[in-house]
């Protein structure tokens, strides 16, 4: 029981470690002006972002549904565009089709 304790304790400050450091990364390219793309319920904007995938979705049609691999600009560059599963809206369900008729 206590090697399983030391590999705990082990994890965790490895983890702590990996956390302080990712951290002090982000602040270093924050400094040099990097920014990440916010894209998540967007409009889907094919200078930022690289469509993947096409999903049914509560969104609006063409807005990000979700992110997949972040993205990155510095001032007005793209560094790495944000690659992004995409709204097609929600499918057609014999519900859906039903409420279009009494419309």
């Amino acid at each position: 029981k206590d090697e399983s304790m030391d590999s705990q304790k082990l994890f965790e400050s490895l983890h702590h470690g990996a956390r302080m450091i990712h951290q002090q990364l982000l602040g270093v390219l924050e400094s040099h002006g990097v920014k990440e793309i916010e894209a998540e319920g967007k409009p889907f904007d094919p200078l930022l972002h690289e469509a993947t995938l096409q999903i049914e979705s509560d969104l609006k049609p063409e807005h990000v549904a979700g992110v997949l691999s972040k993205g990155y600009t510095r001032g007005d560059r793209v560094l790495r565009h944000a690659k992004v599963s995409v709204s097609k809206g929600k499918g057609e369900t014999a519900e859906n089709k039903e409420e279009d008729k009494e419309k």
